[in-house]
């Protein structure tokens, strides 16, 4: 099994992932299982992976697939990660989240805590993968399953972001997103290095790019 990731990560500790806009599209021909991931932890501790854009795109094969987030791994260490203020969408036949729960060694302690972020599956192809979700290596298409299965708080949510598409820098000003992220100590600026609000004055925006709601959330697909 071949891997390339955008970001992977292993044995790292006290570390902020944030603020980052990955699109990634599964292309490989090869007759080998061949999978990418957006974020891959494999290990480690009292990391944030926070306000991050991830459009994982796979429309050819199954056993090439392209995953948003990778996390985890069951014979390995992980403790005290959260995952928070994060849009990520998966198109085809890879996952938003491939969830592996992790070795915990502390009383109490998590390996990743979830909450505040925007998943979607985009469905492009009668016999791609319909899961949202892999969880300990199982297909999840029910969100509330998730909500349950990784204790991922109804702070989150499965709706579409409005992304203009794959590709480009994973621009939206989708309503939704507004005032719906949760605040992230040490993270004070956006992508743009637009400045963050806190709570308690005001919730930020989920993703890389803190903005104003629109006036309204009519939005233009295409036109003639």
């Amino acid at each position: 099994l071949y891997s390339l990731s955008g970001m992977s990560l292993n044995s790292v500790d006290n570390s902020i992932f944030a603020n980052n806009m990955l699109s990634l599209d599964n292309l490989n021909t090869n007759a080998i299982a061949y999978n990418q991931y957006g974020i891959y932890l494999q290990s480690g501790s009292n990391n944030k992976i926070v306000y991050n854009n991830v459009y994982s795109r796979s429309l050819n094969q199954s056993t090439k697939r392209t995953h948003g987030f990778a996390l985890g791994t069951p014979t390995l260490i992980s403790e005290s990660n959260i995952v928070k203020n994060n849009i990520i969408v998966s198109e085809g036949y890879g996952y938003a989240i491939s969830y592996r729960p992790s070795t915990v060694i502390e009383t109490n302690k998590y390996d990743f805590d979830f909450s505040n972020n925007f998943y979607y599956k985009k469905n492009t192809g009668s016999n791609q993968n319909l899961a949202l979700f892999s969880y300990n290596g199982s297909n999840t298409t029910d969100t509330s399953d998730w909500k349950t299965q990784t204790k991922d708080t109804i702070s989150s949510f499965n709706e579409d972001p409005l992304f203009d598409s794959w590709g480009d820098e994973l621009f939206t000003t989708c309503i939704n997103l507004c005032a719906k992220g949760t605040t992230i100590e040490g993270v004070t600026h956006d992508y743009y290095n637009k400045e963050r609000p806190s709570e308690p004055e005001k919730k930020p925006c989920i993703g890389a790019r803190e903005f104003d709601p629109p006036l309204n959330n009519i939005y233009v697909f295409e036109t003639g």
